[in-house]
């Protein structure tokens, strides 16, 4: 989610909800996105740069306008460069079905899901079929 009236760098701020730890995607002081899940981040007010993912240097273009080469991770190595990596400002669509196999376990759990109209926390749901 877009953060209203947050700036780095004169760029927007966007903050990850609903799905696990909190994080950011922002623009860092060496004109790099960066995205973060350390919470020294927002302390900084964005004015560092960390971050898990981080681009190579964004000339002020979005996140989502930056070529698929752009984008690299943070190991215990270093950076590494990853054309996996890539932004939208759509979400994935949902599957309309999934199948769950369990054969050690909960096989009743095991069988196809359907989509359903319904979302749970903000997420698709699937009901079994």
């Amino acid at each position: 989610r877009l953060l209203e009236g947050k700036l780095s760098k004169g760029l927007p701020i966007w903050k990850r909800i609903g799905f696990g730890q909190e994080a950011w995607i922002y623009s860092g002081p060496n004109g790099r996105w960066y995205v973060s899940n350390n919470k020294v981040v927002e302390q900084n007010d964005f004015q560092c740069g960390r971050g898990l993912i981080s681009s190579l240097e964004h000339r002020n273009l979005l996140p989502v306008m930056l070529e698929e080469d752009s984008w690299q991770y943070k190991d215990q190595y270093g950076w590494n460069k990853d054309l996996q990596i890539s932004f939208s400002i759509y979400p994935p669509p949902a599957p309309e079905r999934l199948y769950i196999t369990s054969p050690n376990g909960f096989q009743k759990l095991s069988g196809e899901y359907q989509l359903s109209t319904s979302h749970a926390n903000g997420h698709p749901l699937w009901q079994r079929a």
